[in-house]
């Protein structure tokens, strides 16, 4: 076997960049690594990852090889119930069953001494100053030793920030990655390569709280997500300075932008929208519940209305077409926010950035996230009445006199000023 970067998952060269000391290398279980050596010198299993990772054959010679990846914050009061909570979780769905292995990271103060109690969980060399994208670069590391796996990949949310809505969006996000397990494999035989509870296109490419599923054919070729978070947006993605880290995908949000960002990405969404405005989850916290049969379609989701993807943190709906003067202003400043980096452009120079111009026109023709949801944008804005749509999906009225219909004097005054508002935005004032 190779030279195994590994090593039982304890591999000191993936210390994360935003660490101060330099640490030794954690213990592993001697059971372990003497597996690890066996199976070197025997050749038993059939190569790298069985060599170095699987404690007994898997049900099916022909079947991919399921690997979890967990990130557990071990600091504070909150995290051994929750890590109690997720590998029940996952006993009962039956998805360790169907795994090989979960490779945990511990971050935080407990982290050297922190163990998960599962035969199924394998200990990577702990980091306590560490965060989300040092599990995530493991991952990296292991799909490209092993490009025929299936990943998962899950945290302890609520570790960090214990609150209602994380809770409720941890337990919802493991309900998904046992319970549509079967699902999400299915749709990678027939072409996928990523799976989620929701796949938002807004205002960024990812998956809200950052669960997922993936085939490591694809994950192998992204860029290192360490890298990644370190890297910052192009600048022609003209970003208002007012954008926080969480709108563009960057700082602890790169860990959720990242696995989305490759010309090739071709996601899964399993969560039905809902009948109304407020049973329509996309983002964030707002409107998220457990009121639902999962239901895996092409992601972005079609039936999501566009309006929606973009008004999340409203808490009733708006729309361009709103009785309310507030509220068509509302839509439009959302909108027309550079805060929306997936909808203003047409082009989307972060994944040029990243991977090139020929590798973005090779997937341009072709069905994956970015073409689906380009199409859709160019749908909405062709569809507008009495507005349209400038080079980077800007909304401006076709005609002033728009302005004009809406009644009231200081509600004229008020559009006129967003009318000027809008020129600027676009250039033409």
């Amino acid at each position: 076997v190779d030279s195994i970067e590994m090593e039982c998952c304890a591999d000191s060269s993936l210390q994360s960049p935003y660490s101060t000391t330099r640490r030794s290398r954690g213990p592993v279980r001697r059971r372990q690594c003497l597996i690890v050596l066996s199976a070197a010198l025997i050749g038993v299993l059939h190569g790298v990852f069985e060599g170095a990772f699987a404690r007994r054959r898997r049900p099916s010679a022909d079947a991919p090889p399921v690997v979890g990846f967990y990130n557990v914050f071990s600091q504070g009061e909150e995290y051994p119930r929750i890590v109690e909570e997720q590998v029940y979780q996952l006993t009962s769905a039956g998805l360790l069953d169907k795994a090989e292995a979960v490779f945990y990271t511990a971050t935080g103060l407990d982290s050297a001494t922190f163990r998960v109690a599962h035969d199924k969980f394998v200990k990577m060399t702990p980091e306590s100053d560490a965060e989300e994208e040092v599990t995530l670069e493991r991952m990296h590391k292991f799909c490209q030793r092993v490009p025929e796996a299936r990943v998962f990949y899950f945290h302890t949310k609520g570790a960090f920030h214990s609150h209602s809505n994380n809770e409720n969006m941890r337990r919802l996000q493991m309900r998904f990655l046992g319970e549509q397990a079967d699902d999400c494999l299915a749709h990678f035989d027939r072409g996928y390569n990523l799976c989620g509870m929701r796949f938002s296109p807004t205002p960024h490419f990812h998956f809200p709280a950052n669960f997922f599923w993936a085939t490591c054919d694809y994950v192998k070729d992204l860029v290192s997500p360490l890298q990644f978070r370190l890297k910052p947006p192009p600048a022609t993605m003209s970003l208002d300075d007012k954008c926080v880290e969480a709108e563009y995908g960057r700082g602890r949000y790169a860990s959720e932008h990242w696995i989305a960002m490759h010309p090739a990405a071709n996601a899964v969404d399993c969560m039905p929208n809902g009948r109304t405005f407020e049973k329509t989850f996309t983002w964030g916290t707002k409107r998220l519940h457990g009121d639902w049969t999962a239901d895996c379609q092409p992601a972005p989701r079609e039936s999501i209305r566009m309006e929606h993807w973009v008004i999340e943190k409203q808490e009733n709906e708006v729309t361009l077409y709103s009785d309310s003067n507030e509220d068509r202003l509302t839509f439009l400043r959302q909108w027309n926010s550079g805060c929306r980096p997936s909808i203003r452009l047409q082009r989307n120079w972060e994944l040029e950035d990243l991977y090139g111009e020929e590798l973005l026109e090779a997937h341009s023709t072709r069905s994956t996230s970015n073409t689906r949801w380009d199409a859709a944008v160019k749908k909405f804005c062709s569809g507008l009445d009495s507005f349209t749509c400038d080079n980077f999906n800007r909304i401006a009225p076709a005609v002033s006199s728009q302005f004009q219909r809406w009644d009231g004097k200081s509600s004229r005054r008020r559009l006129a000023v967003e009318h000027d508002w809008i020129k600027a935005a676009n250039g033409t004032r």
